[in-house]
């Protein structure tokens, strides 16, 4: 099975996994939803705007602690000394 015969195997696999991936995460927040409407019957355009803001939330919060961390890390380096 040489490297030309296995390529169309790889770029099916890909795309299924791609699909289940992309999928995955539709099913999971509908439940959520769901379960956040007929418990806290709270209104699906509120938790629309939750689930639409919460990556975003996510991200500053991972660019900010990578910041943190870089500044940490590199923060006893001192620079070199004169000659």
């Amino acid at each position: 099975m040489g490297l030309h015969s296995s390529k169309k195997i790889v770029i099916k696999l890909s795309a299924l996994f791609a699909l289940d991936a992309f999928a995955g995460g539709f099913i999971v927040q509908s439940m959520m939803a769901y379960w956040f409407y007929i418990k806290f019957d709270i209104d699906t355009a509120v938790l629309g705007s939750i689930f639409f803001s919460a990556p975003f939330f996510l991200a500053g919060g991972l660019k900010i602690i990578y910041d943190l961390a870089l500044y940490r890390s590199f923060k006893s380096i001192k620079p070199p000394e004169e000659w």
